[in-house]
């Protein structure tokens, strides 16, 4: 078999790379603690692989080979205590300082015993290599190196639970972890101390863990690992054109090649900068992009918080304010008998006010249900004229008291219907031509209801010939809190809720609503478009 034949291959290439995945992150974070213990770790496991192999290719020499296997003890002990140390320190352990000294106390008793034959003492052979024979103070050594391994394995289940919203230490914990798999694979090394042959095992194991590792470092650029190789590359060619410079056998040469190592120095300089601020301008965008995310989420939070608040205010307010009207509207009816004249006007004030005030409460109630989409719609068709002629009828006598006209034209001949919720479109289309007499100090308020037939739509024009609009303010006119400046001029109290509840009542119904106005002082035009009624193609089912 090619492992009898060559058995010092597999320890040999797994401590290549181990070491490699040591030196990359190092130098990745060598201010870092995390990452000088890493290296350190590393470095101890790599030794025993490197020694291992030595050690097979002295099988037949059992002195040598025993006090070859004393030194890769020598550098087994010290894995247990510094891994342990390594994963305190990631999991910001302050209360085991005194179970770390007491893991190097450990590590440096060993380090005595090792070299005694009460810890390892003559050689098991075997077909594919050998081993130093465990004796006593070899099983203590075992305990001591499964205990703190255990806690470390605890430490990276829990790291890896909890470390999610940090990419680069998961990074380090994913390279640490396959590292750690390996020495969990190597403790199986110790079972030829046992004359036990478990090589086969042990190093066919650790070598497909460390190859994973390296695949995932060069798949994932964990580490910029790309970055790291281009560097090492260009370290190579500089000291390629260097060699250059000496090994020159002519003047002429050596000149041409000074002069291509000082290029090569500069570009690569140049090169290895542009990297650099490159690598800190993406970290830099991945921290503001990260910062960005959770300001956007806390936002959100914000934002559900005050609409949960305007909806709990609104509703704790319907019923003082109802009962305010209530009482109010019976006063003034005589119920509470007869009241004097000097009282009516403040009475009919009080009424107007609370009205106002329950408008303002309906739309703050609609606006948490839009948002929350709560908002039930139970669509049903109806003639759109019939419903406008409902509406008119009531705000007819408003406008009359305004000296205003106040007519409508169908010429929906063809009697089309819409499917809707009969509720809230009169609530929009009151809302609307409510606003018009409100805004109009004379003339008119016009409602055409016209068919587009291509479109297979109905249009709903309410025109009047009000104060307007400024072309600039139209745009914003349909968001929440948003009122034309010119509306304090006339007089007229309002919360900037209206339009953009009815925008958001009629994106449910499929439809649309837009304003027009020629500009200030010459009136607007409210546009409500609608799909006309198709049984085929408009579900019968609530909507919410």
């Amino acid at each position: 078999m090619f492992f009898d034949n060559y058995p010092y291959l597999f320890p040999f290439v797994t401590g290549v790379f181990t070491s490699f995945a040591g030196l990359v992150i190092l130098l990745r974070g060598w201010k870092l603690p995390q990452a000088r213990f890493f290296a350190l770790f590393t470095f101890a496991l790599s030794m025993w692989l490197f020694l291992t192999t030595f050690m097979l290719n002295y099988c037949e020499n059992a002195e040598f080979a025993v006090m070859i296997d004393r030194v890769i003890y020598f550098f087994a002990i010290t894995v247990p205590a510094v891994i342990f140390h390594f994963s305190s320190i990631y999991s910001e352990n302050k209360k085991r300082r005194s179970l770390v000294i007491f893991a190097y106390i450990l590590m440096v008793i060993f380090w005595f015993f090792v070299w005694s034959p009460y810890f390892i003492d003559g050689l098991n052979h075997f077909s594919n290599g050998c081993h130093s024979q465990a004796r006593i103070l070899h099983h203590i050594y075992l305990v001591y190196f499964g205990f703190f391994s255990t806690i470390v394995l605890f430490d990276i289940l829990i790291l890896f639970k909890n470390e999610t919203s940090h990419p680069k230490r998961i990074q380090h914990l994913l390279i640490f972890f396959v590292l750690f798999a390996n020495e969990l694979v190597a403790i199986s090394g110790f079972l030829p101390a046992y004359n036990i042959n478990s090589s086969l095992v042990t190093y066919t194991l650790s070598f497909l863990a460390t190859t994973i590792l390296m695949y995932a470092m060069f798949r994932h650029n964990l580490f910029e690992l790309k970055v790291v190789a281009m560097n090492v590359f260009i370290g190579l060619v500089v000291v390629a054109s260097l060699v250059q410079i000496f090994i020159a056998d002519t003047p002429v040469l050596q000149v041409v090649n000074v002069l291509v190592f000082v290029v090569i120095v500069f570009l690569g300089f140049l090169v290895t900068k542009n990297v650099r601020e490159e690598i800190l301008s993406r970290e830099k965008g991945e921290r503001l992009a990260r910062y960005l995310a959770n300001a956007n989420a806390r936002l959100r939070e914000i934002d559900k918080q005050k609409t949960d608040f305007v909806s709990i205010a609104s509703h704790q307010l319907r019923s003082p304010i109802a009962a305010i009207k209530g009482y109010a509207s019976l006063v003034s009816e005589g119920t509470y008998g007869e009241v004097p004249a000097t009282l009516l006007e403040p009475i009919h004030r009080i009424l107007e006010s609370g009205q106002r005030i329950g408008i303002m409460v309906d739309d703050f109630l609609n606006i948490t249900r839009i948002e929350q989409g709560r908002m039930i719609y139970n669509m049903v068709p109806q003639s759109i004229c019939k419903l406008l002629e409902t509406v008119i009828n009531e705000l007819r006598v408003v406008a009359e008291e305004k000296g205003l006209a106040l007519s409508m034209t169908c010429e929906n001949e063809k009697n089309y219907l819409v499917k809707v919720d009969e509720g809230k479109m009169k609530q929009i289309f009151s809302n609307l031509i409510d606003n018009s007499i409100k805004y109009t100090p004379e003339g008119s308020i016009t409602v055409t209801v016209t068919t587009l037939e291509p479109e297979h739509k109905l249009l709903v024009k309410i025109k009047d010939t009000g104060i307007g609009i400024a072309p600039e303010e139209i745009q914003n006119l349909f968001q929440k809190f948003n009122r034309a400046s010119n509306a304090n001029e006339a007089n007229v109290l309002g919360t900037g809720l209206g339009l953009y509840i009815a925008r958001e009542i009629m994106k449910a119904h499929e439809g649309w609503i837009n304003v027009e106005s020629e500009g200030v002082g010459k009136g607007s035009t409210f546009t409500v478009e609608l799909p006309v009624y198709d049984e085929k193609s408009i579900p019968s089912k609530e909507v919410g």
